[in-house]
């Protein structure tokens, strides 16, 4: 079964993690990356999760320029975020934003 939340568009808070990548590499870990991974994790096989990371988070790495206030939500979100979340719908659990116009995700214009 495929889960509701996935034809949400996960760019909103996985895409927020790609400037902060390569403080991953460098021993520091960004609350972005963290939620972009944990969100990643929750995908249904070892393919999505891997496809997940590689295209919403090592492939956008600098296209996105993060805020200590997006750092804070993520860091927030952490406390929050979790597979059962998302299986529930609880999409805001994980800092996902509706996106205007966007009813294929059964969202309002």
């Amino acid at each position: 079964m495929q889960r509701a939340w996935s034809v949400v568009r996960r760019g909103a808070i996985v895409g927020l993690t790609a400037a902060v990548a390569p403080a991953v590499v460098a021993g520091c870990q960004d609350p972005c990356i963290e939620l972009a991974q944990r969100i990643c994790n929750c995908e249904s096989t070892v393919i999505e999760r891997r496809a997940c990371a590689a295209d919403r988070i090592t492939s956008q790495q600098g296209s996105v320029v993060l805020t200590d206030a997006d750092r804070d939500l993520c860091a927030t979100k952490l406390d929050t975020c979790s597979c059962a979340a998302l299986d529930e719908n609880d999409l805001d659990a994980c800092g996902f934003v509706p996106v205007v116009g966007d009813a294929a995700a059964g969202r309002a214009p």
